[in-house]
């Protein structure tokens, strides 16, 4: 489905978090996706993840 598409499907369904990881660049450093929930309930290694808030 891809990211995309899913961040899509996850608007479309009141009150849903998600967080969703594509396969890491490289295969060196995860960037996931976080739908709906909010930053301050989830923590990530700077080094290991580079978030994305949606």
């Amino acid at each position: 489905m891809g990211v995309e598409k899913a961040v899509e499907c996850c608007r479309q369904i009141p009150d849903i978090a998600a967080i969703l990881i594509p396969f890491p660049d490289r295969g060196i450093r995860l960037s996931p996706v976080v739908v709906g929930n909010l930053p301050h309930r989830i923590w990530w290694d700077a080094e290991q993840a580079a978030v994305q808030y949606i």
